[in-house]
């Protein structure tokens, strides 16, 4: 009778042991089961951004067209950090989209309850990878620059050569051989000096930084000189601030500077400056046609 009295005993015993062993060690695992998905959901938002959002918020997320999204706020280790406030408006801001300062430019809906292409999960992969990645991982995964494709004609072009592109008349084919020697001469001088490394030109380029297919609509020609003179100017004093990304009605009046930019000073005389601003100063939107 005693030693199945003691029997019972252990077996409680050792149940009881089991079960505060499971419990001590169980926030072990869940810990480390959501640092795993955190991991797996940064490395998949990084990939996204890289793919949709480096263009306009920077590689880095310095800002560019968009606002700067590396804020140390916007950190999980940092003390100020606030996880359901921070989801709340970068969420807000993929799934409605927003109007930007700049003209022709909008921040899209990103969600495929708005006409996006996000799911929520890659919704929240994108959330993931601004509050826990690295900011260097958006780089390797950007895409190959496409150096094969012909840059675009700019209006000056346009004009220039109406032809382009036509072969049926002796006229036609002169004005399409002339208007290919001077996109040539111009595609090698951007690939030469690395723009066409970061930047799109129609379908040449990469998409490492904001495409400048029409960026003569939203920069002048002195702006691009001078931004191509200094990329590291002071943030703010020539690319200006941005909105920030809250839905306060259209009230939205507070503004963020923009943080240090990865594009680099490339060197290069005035001459090849010149050649390159009176190119991508006019690119810019077709003008919509008046009907009467």
């Amino acid at each position: 009778m005693r030693s199945r009295m003691l029997i019972s005993i252990s077996f409680v015993l050792a149940v009881v042991l089991g079960m505060l062993v499971y419990i001590i060690n169980d926030p072990a695992r869940s810990n480390g089961a959501s640092a795993q998905d955190i991991q797996r959901d940064s490395n998949s938002g990084a990939r996204l951004f890289a793919a949709n959002c480096s263009q306009c918020h920077g590689p880095r997320g310095e800002g560019a067209i968009g606002p700067a999204l590396n804020r140390p706020e916007w950190r999980a280790n940092n003390a100020l950090f606030d996880a359901n406030g921070v989801y709340n408006v970068l969420n807000g801001v993929l799934v409605k989209g927003q109007h930007s300062p700049q003209p022709g430019i909008q921040m899209p809906a990103w969600s495929r309850t708005n006409g996006g292409p996000f799911t929520d999960q890659q919704l929240d992969s994108v959330i993931t990878f601004i509050e826990h990645g690295d900011w260097n991982d958006t780089v390797s995964y950007t895409s190959s620059p496409n150096y094969i494709a012909d840059i675009p004609l700019n209006d000056d072009q346009k004009a220039k050569y109406p032809l382009y592109g036509r072969t049926d008349t002796a006229e036609a084919q002169q004005q399409t051989d002339a208007a290919n020697q001077e996109l040539g001469q111009i595609k090698t001088l951007l690939r030469l000096k690395g723009c066409t490394n970061c930047h799109a030109f129609g379908s040449v380029g990469s998409t490492l930084g904001p495409a400048l297919t029409e960026v003569g609509s939203r920069r002048s020609a002195k702006w691009l000189d001078d931004w191509i003179k200094n990329p590291s100017l002071v943030p703010g004093t020539l690319r200006g601030p941005n909105v920030q990304p809250w839905f306060d009605g259209d009230n939205r009046t507070a503004y963020w500077p923009m943080n240090p930019t990865f594009m680099p000073t490339i060197q290069m005389t005035d001459q090849e400056r010149q050649t390159i601003v009176n190119y991508i100063s006019k690119l810019t939107h077709p003008q919509p046609k008046v009907t009467s």
